[in-house]
């Protein structure tokens, strides 16, 4: 059977195709894969798992696509209180990157740190793994204690930690005053559906 990335890469060096065009070649191009392929073909996983994914490998390794599962996970890891390790990381294909660690959480108290690389958690190998592989492994961690290899920018040995998971709250603002009228300071330290209510203070 022809991959079905081959949906999207058979149009994407045509440059002057129109949307429509390019729409009507992806469905005949995928109504003949289906009609004369060896095994029944799952619509939602060959666009969701195939097409767009590889589409997007086209582009850069920071675009991505969530399928509504993958992006209701993503959504329960950016809540301001649930359970987890208290630490904000930046993710994309194969790497989880530390960006923030938060006083006094399982993360902090670890000895984890800004800049650090989650290398792997409980034997698996991050490096192989796409974003939405990436997202699921760190949903199911926050359940149980892990023991995550980390790396250190500088230091060529990995760090063993072991990480409890805790009913974490944070803000995603820590800081914000006004300057002068109509001029305020605020440091945001995560986005997520609070972060635009918080209030700012006079100094």
């Amino acid at each position: 059977m022809l991959p079905v990335v081959a949906l999207l890469l058979l149009f994407a060096d045509d440059s002057t195709d129109s949307i429509d065009r390019a729409l009507k070649r992806f469905v005949d191009v995928f109504a003949t894969i289906k009609e004369n392929a060896a095994e029944q073909i799952n619509p939602a996983q060959a666009v969701y798992d195939g097409a767009i994914p590889g589409m997007l490998r086209q582009l850069d390794p920071h675009s991505v696509f969530f399928d509504p599962t993958h992006f209701e996970q993503l959504k329960e890891l950016e809540k301001s209180t649930h359970k987890g390790f208290g630490s904000i990381v930046s993710i994309v294909p194969g790497r989880v990157i530390v960006l923030q660690t938060l006083p006094g959480t399982p993360s902090a108290r670890s000895g984890m740190s800004p800049g650090d690389e989650i290398v792997a958690i409980n034997g698996i190998v991050l490096n192989r793994l796409e974003v939405e592989q990436l997202v699921q492994l760190l949903t199911e961690a926050r359940q149980q204690q892990i023991r995550a290899e980390v790396r250190r920018p500088g230091n060529a040995r990995l760090l063993p930690l072991i990480l409890t998971p805790e009913d974490v709250e944070s803000s995603p603002v820590d800081r914000a005053f006004f300057l002068s009228p109509g001029i305020a300071y605020v440091r945001v330290t995560t986005f997520d559906t609070q972060a635009g209510a918080h209030d700012v203070h006079d100094p």
